[in-house]
Parts: C-alpha cells; structure tokens; sequence
C-alpha cells in the first residue's frame, strides 16, 4: 500500500469526500487530490496535520510500518477535549449548567432504552 492508498483509507474511514478532508487538514481541494492520485506529495504540514487531526501515526502514514492510529494522540486528544468541555462548561451561568446536566441526563436515558430494544 502507498502513500495515496493510506489517505484514502483515512479518509474514507472517517466518511468523508477529498473536499471535506482537504479543509480539515488545512489544504485545498485540488493541493488534496493530487496527494491522493500520486501526482505530488504531501507537505510535511499536511502530514502532520492528518496525524493530529485524525490520531494517525506519523510513521504509518509514511512508510506503511508499525499501527495506523496513535494511542497516545487520542489520549493527550481525550485530555485535551475534557480540559476544553470544563473550560466551556465554567463559562455558562447558573441556568445554563442545569439545562446541560438535564439534556445529558436525557441522552443517556435514550440511549438506555435504544439498548433494551436491541
């Protein structure tokens, strides 16, 4: 498997079209597409901005060695995202965090019964 062959893969495992991935990594879409079909290689910018954004290790996407995702990325990513939700969460008032806490409260009882249905 190539280089182009791993963007696909990537992409197309997280469902999305050469468009939307080239703006999540910060490239365009022609720039993108000529990553994907071979014509050029990526910048070392764009490679580390797929690794970061999508958790993806830096190693396998060059050469093809070792595992696709990096488990300390979605850890230090996991860290990140709860330090950002508590930031957020402080910032609301009073009547804001009680309708947050109700609607995570009604979520979960969704979830709870699309579970005993399946």
């Amino acid at each position: 498997m190539e280089l182009k062959d791993r963007l696909a893969l990537i992409r197309n495992e997280h469902g999305l079209n050469r468009t939307q991935f080239a703006r999540r990594i910060g490239s365009t879409p022609k720039a993108y597409s000529n990553y994907e079909l071979g014509i050029r290689k990526p910048l070392d910018v764009f490679v580390n901005n797929i690794c970061t954004t999508f958790s993806i290790n830096k190693e396998w996407l060059l050469t093809g060695n070792g595992d696709m995702y990096d488990l300390n990325a979605n850890k230090e990513k996991a860290d990140f995202l709860s330090e950002e939700h508590q930031s957020l969460y402080d910032k609301l008032s009073l009547d804001s965090k009680i309708f947050i806490i109700q609607f995570m409260k009604y979520i979960l009882n969704m979830q709870e019964l699309r579970q005993k249905t399946i």
